[in-house]
């Protein structure tokens, strides 16, 4: 909304489709600019090289037309690096609500959530290690992309998945959580994006988030993120992520996450357009 507010009569284009080229091409545009928010060229993982391929060829002919090309991690910024476009670091923001009153839990199962598609290259095997202490509820919310992921949790009586919600449901949801996951494997389609969008939707909910290896993650402070590197330490972490939780350190993590809304991403990107127009 914030771009929105520019006067009309710039004739500015924002898009976040890698094979957006023809409607760059047209004159009506006098600036363009591609937000770039994940690793396109090479989702889904398992997509063969050659359609990696095209995909690449088409995301280029995007770059080539527009004229700066905007990235939320700067692992990203290698994949359009050689091109003699400005680029720019735009993190994912959020649009959850950050002036709620901090709850505090004391259950016998503490409240283990994951929000995202449920695919294979999640670690299933850390959830499953997790799930087999019985010490916790977890719950996967989001689109299930893999039937075998789903057959092996299906098995665990303390493990639910459901079905995708947004806005103020999602936010309802997550809010009952005592913790995050993001049990993602090490490998680049899920590292490039440092700061996945809903790493600040969970500390909009003020709870800790546990993930697997984030090399690219920006400096955070302590106590929002635990990474871990095995199995046995990802349990190790989830139980004392929880241990270690308190309302200072939640109420810490929303005011955190009230400087990294979508709002104040938007300020950013209005600045930096409007000086490219003069």
């Amino acid at each position: 909304s914030k771009v929105r507010e520019i006067e009309a009569d710039k004739k500015i284009i924002l898009n976040f489709k890698f094979d957006f080229s023809e409607v760059y091409q047209t004159p009506v545009w006098s600036t363009k600019y591609y937000f770039m928010n994940d690793d396109f060229v090479n989702m889904p993982p398992d997509a063969s090289l050659h359609e990696k391929e095209k995909k690449r060829i088409e995301q280029n002919k995007t770059i080539d037309s527009c004229s700066r090309i905007f990235v939320s991690s700067r692992a990203l910024v290698d994949d359009v690096g050689n091109v003699k476009k400005p680029v720019t670091v735009i993190l994912s923001g959020h649009d959850f609500n950050t002036n709620h009153k901090i709850k505090t839990y004391s259950r016998s199962l503490p409240i283990v959530c994951f929000m995202g598609f449920i695919h294979d290259t999640l670690e299933v095997e850390w959830i499953e290690m997790l799930a087999s202490t019985n010490k916790f509820e977890i719950c996967l919310i989001g689109p299930v992309e893999s039937e075998s992921v789903q057959t092996k949790l299906s098995i665990y009586r303390n493990v639910r998945i459901d079905k995708p919600l947004v806005g103020n449901e999602l936010q309802a949801y997550l809010s009952e959580a005592d913790a995050f996951i993001m049990p993602y494997k090490a490998v680049e389609i899920n590292t490039k994006a440092s700061v996945p969008a809903k790493l600040f939707q969970y500390l909009a909910c003020g709870r800790p988030v546990i993930s697997g290896p984030m090399p690219n993650l920006i400096e955070m402070p302590p106590y929002f993120v635990y990474q871990a590197y095995s199995k046995e330490e990802f349990v190790e972490k989830v139980n004392s992520a929880i241990r270690e939780d308190d309302v200072a350190k939640a109420k810490e993590r929303v005011d955190y996450a009230k400087k990294n809304t979508w709002d104040t991403r938007g300020e950013l990107m209005t600045k930096i357009i409007l000086e490219d127009q003069f």
